[in-house]
């Protein structure tokens, strides 16, 4: 049962996604061209270099800080949707008893 329950929050979850994700890009297409949008979602210059010349020397602290920063945004974000959906189904629970 519990699995069952894991895969509706997943499927919530996913659909919830997708229409933010439709919404945010009906938004931009009213404020961006399409060949940026197209650069944005599809960037060119973009990976990791195999052979960096040795001038490089790696990231600046300060950019590796961005990159983990966004990801435990992220991680955080998903956390308090689950602990929110988690208490909205307990109250639906209640409320059919």
């Amino acid at each position: 049962m519990e699995k069952i329950a894991e895969k509706n929050e997943t499927s919530d979850f996913d659909e919830l996604t997708k229409e933010m994700e439709e919404e945010i890009l009906e938004e931009e297409r009213g404020i961006y061209s399409e060949k940026t949008l197209e650069e944005a979602y599809n960037p060119k210059n973009v990976g990791e270099l195999e052979a960096p010349s040795g001038a490089l020397g790696g990231l600046p602290e300060e950019n590796i800080h961005c990159s983990v920063l966004a990801m435990d945004t992220l991680r955080a974000a998903l956390e308090d949707y689950k602990s929110k959906n988690k208490n909205k189904n307990k109250n639906k629970k209640r409320n059919k008893k």
